[in-house]
């Protein structure tokens, strides 16, 4: 195990003394954009994901029409996606002005 280990940093200091001799490494920032991107990706899925609760509540609302819990839930569904709307929206509205 030791000597695997010793190998290991071995390997690692040859690899290193090559680049600094070459050219140094430097990590690169993420993008400015990057944030904004997963933001609005983010906010994309959650709207996605309403959007099929809704649809899925809307069909057994559609077949049980007298059942008030039902409804409830495709209202609240219905509420949930009209704010990730505007979430995603506004995501994206910062992601443009990133970019």
């Amino acid at each position: 195990m030791k000597v695997v280990s010793l190998l290991a940093k071995v390997r690692v200091k040859g690899l290193a003394s090559r680049r600094r001799a070459s050219k140094p490494v430097v990590a690169e920032a993420p993008a400015y954009s990057e944030m904004p991107r997963r933001e609005m990706m983010e906010a994309g899925d959650r709207l996605l994901l309403a959007l099929k609760l809704e649809n899925e509540a809307s069909r057994l609302c559609s077949r049980n029409r007298k059942d008030e819990l039902l409804l409830a839930q495709w209202k609240l569904c219905r509420e949930s996606v009209e704010q990730f709307s505007e979430d995603y929206t506004a995501a994206i509205r910062a992601y443009r002005i990133a970019v």
